[in-house]
């Protein structure tokens, strides 16, 4: 059986400190990699933010959904579209906006649309559609 001092040992105790800083989540990275994690990602996205960066490359980040969702159901079936992006259930709407909209988050309203008569629909994923809730491609 091993120890709760062993474990923490092996996997590393990160505080979170008062206010955040890419040099925190870097030695936050550091330690899960010690521990065989897969924090690779982390690490590079932390020493990008420290270095001013937008995304590792130094590009603009893009959207982190740039791929339309495909929904196949019964024709004239009805879904709610989360509009706001805080939904768990992407793309659907589980409810999140109320708690969004009380903290000042967002303004945005779910989207009532039905399944088109072929039974496939593409759904944005993005957010940037100017067909909401259809992918228009505009990501």
């Amino acid at each position: 059986m091993i120890g709760r001092a062993q474990l923490l040992a092996g996997i590393g105790r990160w505080a979170r400190p008062p206010s955040w800083s890419p040099g925190a989540s870097a030695r936050w990275a550091s330690a899960g990699e010690a521990a065989g994690g897969a924090a690779e990602g982390t690490a590079k996205a932390a020493a990008a933010a420290a270095a001013g960066a937008d995304s590792p490359g130094g590009e603009q980040a893009a959207p982190v959904a740039f791929k339309p969702f495909r929904l196949e159901g019964k024709p004239g079936k009805r879904h709610l579209w989360c509009a706001c992006g805080f939904s768990g259930n992407q793309p659907f709407c589980d409810g999140s906006h109320f708690k969004a909209r009380w903290k000042g988050e967002s303004k945005k309203w779910p989207v009532l649309f039905k399944v088109p008569e072929s039974g496939i629909a593409w759904l944005c994923l993005c957010k940037q559609t100017g067909k909401p809730p259809f992918c228009d491609g505009s990501h």
